[in-house]
């Protein structure tokens, strides 16, 4: 059984917020905040096990497809309006 529309743009949207709190940690964890870090770790853990158990139950390639865009989406985002830095690689 395919998922609805309305289904597949949640699943989109959660794979969004999930990647955005791991872009959230990353600064996080560079800014040195102990305390974030591990709340921020324990909501995309647990974001992540929920879509992956209704994959699992349903069986419905679609619920991976949407979450997999909204994950692209919620990494590029973030890069896209982010302030560029000069750095220097040796």
């Amino acid at each position: 059984m395919s998922a609805s529309l309305l289904v597949i743009g949640l699943y989109a949207f959660v794979g969004l917020i999930e990647w955005s709190l791991a872009l959230t940690r990353t600064i996080f964890t560079i800014k040195g905040n102990r305390t974030v870090v591990p709340v921020t770790v324990l909501l995309e853990t647990l974001v992540a096990m929920l879509v992956f158990k209704n994959f699992v139950q349903t069986d419905d390639w679609m619920i991976a497809v949407a979450y997999s865009v909204g994950s692209a989406l919620g990494s590029l985002i973030p890069m896209v309006f982010s302030r560029r830095r000069n750095v220097t690689t040796y």
